[in-house]
């Protein structure tokens, strides 16, 4: 009888488009595309919603004000230090996953809803009372840093009364049930991470994968809806996802391993032995010996959790000799590398085979900010993108050097994405430490990035401009001493060109020397031709082999 729609809010301006250039076309004239607008240029747009009676075909708006906390500005004081005029009324609210943003009960009851403030400050579940036109606030999580909405699972249970979601409101995201205008009742705890959460039919039981053993340990586990009794169902080490049979007797998963792309097999939801359907690389692939990485816990100067890391090394060290060694640094979003799993770096991975056969050690790290490691290790980069990691980095330099026989005259780094902005942190703010970085794909000024990701850490440039300006290797350029390599596609529409070509005038502006800028005309953020792939690998080791090795 009800239906709700998710709407724009009144006068929602989506923001400037530019428009980015192609100059290796077939018309063979440069062509124009749509780039997506930069951050605080007018996105996210803010949603409203209304409550549809088809029975009458009344129309009526839903007010957010019953939210606990809309009325609260958690941004007042940066906007009164900017001189900014203050917020009026309710905070704007957006509407989590647009796509499925109504919930509703089985018996067609009973309505919930996600929403989240605009600066992802606070989200909230409500159900909404169809009779009143009325939000009744069910749950509230709140974060002076950002709410992670990879967390944002929520729905309700068979008996048509209790809500289950995920929150980090314990430090980790874990699950929850909830009666509606009851209270949260914790289902899982501890120092780990509950993720895709799949219930059994009766709603008995709730399967997630979890990572109880280590942080890079995935398996799927079943939790008992009544007293939270919490098992590992596989034990497969590298599951990547699994779906719940229909009649909740089996689980079909998906796993992998360090050199095995993602294989289907079958487990029986009471446990035991996976029964595996598929195997799909070939007998060449198999044939050849790779280097296991070794899981590695480097001790962290910050204390608390050391940082997790895959150590690629020779399985015989040769006595007295010291190693060159280079870092690399995983993209972000909100990513995990160091795990049991097929890497999302497969290429980077066969590239520290190389590195190691050439006389190199690797480190590869879960540097704070990663994925699986809780909430503080989350959002220990608010307002200061780039510091906590590059500790981190300069820890698992020392570790290499006091255990490994690494050269701490001679280390590099490299990665892309985020990666690439950190190598510049890396050689523009510990120069002493770091001789040599290739830069891929790298953000240099972080105004210049996409909203949704950024505003959460970083706030607006125009309500936090300090924090993008300490956390914007363009600050930084005069501190160069090293060798950079820098390499972007030109029609990059994730961070733009435009990142490196401004570096570059810097870089020319302070007359710095040992540093080249290497483009790729046909190349987005992700290569798609081979011949891009190989230049740019093999430009990153003739600089490794240049400068590291003396």
């Amino acid at each position: 009888r009800y239906l709700v729609i998710v709407t724009a809010a009144k006068g929602a301006d989506k923001g400037r488009v530019g428009k980015m250039p192609r100059y290796v076309t077939e018309s063979g004239y440069e062509e124009m595309d749509d780039e997506r607008t930069r951050v605080g240029r007018g996105n996210p747009v803010p949603n409203a919603l209304k409550l549809i009676d088809l029975a009458t075909n009344q129309v009526q708006d839903l007010s957010f004000d019953t939210l606990p906390g809309i009325a609260v500005d958690p941004l007042a004081q940066l906007r009164a230090a900017a001189k900014l005029d203050p917020l009026k009324g309710n905070r704007p609210l957006r509407i989590a996953d647009r796509d499925d943003a109504v919930r509703w009960s089985r018996d067609g009851k009973l309505a919930a809803i996600m929403l989240r403030a605009v600066d992802n400050k606070d989200r909230w579940i409500a159900t909404i009372d169809l009779a009143a036109a009325r939000l009744k606030p069910q749950h509230r999580l709140t974060d002076e840093a950002w709410v992670n909405f990879d967390n944002s699972d929520f729905g309700w249970l068979p008996d048509n009364r209790t809500l289950w979601f995920k929150s980090e409101e314990s430090g980790y995201a874990h699950l929850y049930t909830q009666p509606v205008d009851g209270r949260p009742r914790a289902l899982t705890s501890g120092k780990w991470e509950a993720g895709d959460v799949q219930w059994s039919v009766d709603g008995g039981t709730a399967y997630m994968l979890c990572n109880r053993k280590n942080p890079g340990t995935y398996e799927v586990c079943a939790v008992n809806a009544q007293d939270g009794a919490t098992r590992e169902v596989t034990s497969l080490a590298g599951v990547e996802r699994f779906t719940l049979s229909p009649d909740s007797r089996k689980l079909l998963v998906h796993y992998s391993s360090s050199y095995m792309p993602a294989q289907l097999a079958t487990v029986s939801v009471a446990g035991g032995a996976a029964v595996k359907l598929t195997d799909t690389r070939t007998p060449e692939y198999k044939a050849r010996t790779w280097i296991e990485p070794e899981y590695v816990a480097v001790p962290s100067s910050a204390g608390g959790d050391p940082v997790w890391s895959k150590l690629y090394r020779p399985a015989t060290m040769e006595p007295g000799k010291k190693y060159p060694v280079v870092m690399f640094v995983h993209g972000a979003g909100y990513l995990q590398n160091t795990h049991q799993r097929f890497p999302v770096y497969f290429r980077e991975q066969m590239f520290h085979n190389l590195l190691v056969e050439k006389g190199y050690i690797v480190l590869d790290m879960d540097y704070r900010a990663s994925q699986g490691y809780g909430r503080n290790w989350r959002t220990a980069i608010y307002r200061q993108m780039g510091h906590p990691e590059l500790v981190d980095y300069q820890d698992g330099v020392k570790y290499m050097v006091a255990k490994h026989q690494g050269d701490a005259a001679n280390v590099g780094i490299y990665g892309g994405s985020y990666g690439g902005f950190m190598t510049f942190m890396a050689l523009m703010r510990a120069p002493e430490m770091f001789k040599s970085g290739a830069a891929l794909r790298p953000v240099t000024d972080w105004t210049t990035y996409n909203h949704e990701y950024t505003a959460n850490i970083l706030n607006t440039p125009e309500l936090d401009p300090q924090a993008y300006k300490i956390s914007s290797p363009i600050e930084y350029a005069d501190k160069l001493q090293g060798n950079l390599l820098i390499g972007h596609g030109m029609v990059d529409d994730n961070v733009f060109y435009q990142d490196s070509v401004r570096m570059a005038q810097r870089l020319i502006e302070l007359r710095k020397d040992n540093w080249e800028l290497a483009s790729y005309p046909l190349e987005r953020h992700t290569y798609t031709q081979p011949e891009s792939w190989f230049d740019q690998y093999r430009r990153i080791f003739k600089l490794f082999e240049r400068t590291l090795k003396q």
